[in-house]
This record gives structure tokens, sequence and C-alpha cells, in this order.
């Protein structure tokens, strides 16, 4: 008798190995894939400015990050609660007193990137909802709040259209600066519940879609959301919090993800450090 619906992946022709370079962009999803390839001994940089979960804000961040593009202070502001300087496109954990060192900061991620990880061989990006903020100031969407004001930004859902429009940009701008590159496109098991039950499911929807609607052929597709949602399909997969994967889910998420990528020498590597 059967208990659940096992989604058997086949191997996929996207191979790593200990020679590939690998850029991890995304949701805190991405921290935890990017940790166990790390412990693998793989080339791997995670989130260089910090977790992200919208389209626009990844797209904003790999523009940067391979175009060595400098940050503006035209976003920059004093969070009136916490007295820190902060950049709208990145994550809190550059936030600083002095505006001065959070643009050092920014500056010596893009530096190190290009010192650290160059050819870029893969691309994983990790996509979390399709909610986004608009600073009303600005009329641009961020990556993160940093706790401002509610009454400082506009909360929308973007289309599937604007989705696949960006997703479809970052791919470009990606195979232009490295033509051999494979680019892998995952949705994020963790629910965004916060929006709304609802409302995170189609956020998910038009993420998935979206990504579907890509049909480049150096793209391809993990089926990480599913793989939770459809395969483990039960609360005692989930922490504590009933919305991030349990430490079992992503391991389990995990060996799926290297049966699928890894090059058999690298599998049985990984095997032998326990991974």
């Amino acid at each position: 008798m059967d208990f659940r619906t096992e989604l058997k992946l086949t191997k996929s022709n996207v191979d790593i190995n200990h020679q590939s370079k690998i850029l991890m962009i995304g949701s805190c999803f991405s921290d935890n894939i990017g940790s166990h390839l790390q412990a693998a001994g793989i080339n791997v940089q995670v989130n260089p400015f910090g977790t992200v979960f919208n389209s626009h804000s990844i797209h904003v961040q790999i523009s940067k990050l391979i175009g060595r593009q400098k940050f503006t202070e035209i976003l920059f502001d004093r969070n009136t609660h916490e007295n820190f300087a902060f950049h709208y496109d990145v994550h809190s954990v550059f936030n600083h007193p002095e505006k001065e060192m959070v643009l050092q900061r920014l500056e010596k991620v893009i530096a190190d990137f290009h010192t650290d990880i160059k050819p870029v061989t893969h691309c994983f990006i990790t996509l979390g909802t399709s909610w986004v903020y608009e600073h009303l100031g600005t009329n641009k969407m961020v990556a993160n709040c940093h706790k401002m004001p509610q009454q400082l930004f506009a909360k929308r859902l973007l289309s599937v259209d604007q989705n696949t429009k960006l997703l479809s940009g970052t791919v470009d701008q990606l195979t232009a600066v490295y033509p051999n590159i494979k680019i892998i496109f995952t949705v994020s098991p963790v629910r965004h519940i916060k929006d709304g039950i609802v409302e995170n499911s189609r956020s998910k929807a038009i993420l998935l879609e979206s990504i579907h609607q890509l049909t480049q052929t150096n793209v391809f597709y993990f089926p990480a959301y599913e793989l939770m949602m459809d395969d483990l399909r039960d609360y005692r997969f989930y922490a504590n919090d009933l919305i991030h994967p349990s430490s079992f889910a992503i391991s389990y998420i995990w060996e799926n993800f290297h049966r699928c990528i890894s090059t058999p020498k690298q599998l049985s590597l990984s095997k032998s450090m326990k991974i």
C-alpha cells in the first residue's frame, strides 16, 4: 500500500563537479542547498547581497554583481527606529551606522565575486514570492523594507508577464557574460503565509508559470516546491513554525537535487563525506 506520491526525478544534463563555479541567489532555500554544496567542496557563492525573494530584486542584484555596477546613494535613508544606514536593494546584513561603510561593504562583495568565482558555470535562482513592495518616494521596488513604516510602501503582485520578462532579462544578462552558463530555477517551498494562504498560493502559481515560459536551451527547472508540497506533503516535514521545511525535508530535497545534477564521481565523493 502506498502512503505518498513519490516524485521520481531523472538525471539532468546539468552536471556539477569540483571544477564548477556556482552562484546561488534567492530565498533562504538557496542558503540551505548552498551550504550542502559548500560542504561538498564546491566553489559556490550564496546570496552575495543577502537573502532575496522576488524576481525584480534578483534581476537588480545580478545586474550589479556581474556588471560591476556601483550602488548609488539614491535609495539610502536612515532607519528612524534603529539609527542605521541601509540600501533598499539589499538585505539588512549590510546595515551600518555610517553610509560610507554600507557602500564599501557592497563594493567589496562585487570585487570579491569577480576574484573568487570567475567564470560562473552555473547559476541557481530560487524564487520565493511574486509579491513586491514599491517605495512610494522613489517608485522603485525594494528587496527589503528594513523595518521602515508601512505607509512608505505599496504592496502589489507581479503578473506572469512581468515575472517572465524579468526572469528572461536575467537569463539574457547571465548568458551575455557567461555564454556557456547553465541556469537552474527553483521555487522555494517556504510558505509566505504572512501574505495570506490564498495569496501565497497565487504567488507561487505565478512563479511556476513564469519559469516554465522560459524556453532557452540553457535554462532548467528543479522541482523543490513539488518535492515538498506533493511528495512529502505532511506537516511533520515542517519546522516548528509550520512555514519552513524541517532539516529532514531539506536533506530529502538535497538528496534529490544531488542525484539530479551531480556527476557520478562527485556524487560518490559527497556520499563518502556523509553529506
